[in-house]
């Protein structure tokens, strides 16, 4: 059985993703019909959509989306994140997989990594609400979250860097500017045009958060313009 993912389940945003990586045994139809036959009636949920591997005994289980009631308080969809995480931990040697709860708040993709789940939110100034949400969902620190944006992009690290350097910065410059990209201690920074380089340049050379190892700013799209920044 495959739950294809709605274009409104894609289209909000995923803050808590329970996962449960069962030891052993087989799953499939049967579980995931338990599941969803337990949720699919919950007041704060609006759909379970759900995959099943039963050929894939060492990647496989169900996995797939809770997507919370749209316009569902915090603590409702905090109470939902508890239940779902009960009925996980009491059925885990029989589950495997990811369980993504989706709840209110615009995404534009997610993607696992080693240590935490990244997600993409639709815009920068999501940011603080997602981050508060998660933080009351996730009291355990597990999974340990990450936020990319429009304005965001995140290789190994979690963005701490970048948003200290969006926050110095003005309006005016923000504006000439297509992405921030951050990995560990390095950052590049992508201008929307050659124009904007060199003024760019000054104004990110004089707001590099303590920490930056290496940054550089190049024109969005032509990496033979990159100009190496002096870190202090």
């Amino acid at each position: 059985m495959r739950g294809a993912v709605s274009e409104r389940a894609f289209a909000v945003a995923s803050t808590l993703a329970l996962t449960a990586m069962l030891v052993s045994g087989c799953t499939g139809d049967g579980e995931a019909g338990a599941f969803a036959a337990e949720f699919a009636g919950d007041p704060a949920v609006a759909s379970v959509e759900l995959t099943s591997h039963d050929n894939q005994p060492f990647t496989g289980g169900v996995s797939g989306q809770v997507v919370a009631r749209e316009g569902v308080a915090d603590h409702e969809v905090s109470a939902l994140a508890d239940r779902l995480s009960s009925y996980t931990r009491e059925n885990g040697e029989r589950m495997r997989g990811l369980v993504s709860l989706l709840a209110d708040m615009p995404l534009a993709g997610m993607r696992l990594r080693d240590d935490a789940l990244v997600m993409t939110l639709a815009k920068e100034e999501d940011y603080a609400r997602a981050a508060d949400r998660a933080a009351t969902l996730t009291s355990d620190g597990e999974p340990r979250l990450a936020f990319a944006s429009d304005l965001i992009r995140l290789g190994e690290t979690d963005g701490a860097l970048t948003r200290d350097l969006v926050e110095r910065l003005d309006d005016p410059e923000l504006e000439c500017i297509a992405y921030v990209w951050e990995s560990g201690s390095r950052l590049q920074i992508a201008v929307t045009s050659q124009r904007y380089l060199d003024a760019v340049a000054r104004s990110v050379t004089a707001a590099l958060p303590e920490g930056t190892t290496h940054a550089w700013v190049v024109v969005d799209g032509d990496p033979e313009s990159r100009v190496d920044l002096v870190v202090p």
